[in-house]
């Protein structure tokens, strides 16, 4: 989703790299927490990654509703489920 963003981005023409960094940036934080989270042997530190994901991931999703949002919004439901699936006490 990010390449998406960045490709709609500098096709419109007229942006500053430096306006876009810092939203390439939040966008990439959510998908490295949840592949951290898949490498984390406690299950509670990684339902705490996964939940941290899922909250930017509808964050994400609700700011850029109008043209990627939806992607995000799948991701954080992803991220949710996954989370979901952990057993919180270990």
């Amino acid at each position: 989703m990010l390449a998406v963003y960045l490709m709609l981005i500098f096709n419109e023409g007229g942006n500053d790299v430096w306006a876009i960094v810092p939203w390439a940036g939040l966008m990439a934080v959510g998908p490295i927490l949840a592949v951290i989270a898949g490498n984390v042997a406690k299950d509670r530190d990684a339902r705490t990654l996964l939940i941290t994901s899922a909250v930017l991931f509808f964050g994400i999703g609700v700011l850029a509703l109008l043209s990627i949002g939806i992607g995000f919004l799948v991701a954080g439901v992803v991220a949710l489920y996954g989370a979901n699936r952990l057993q919180p006490g270990n």
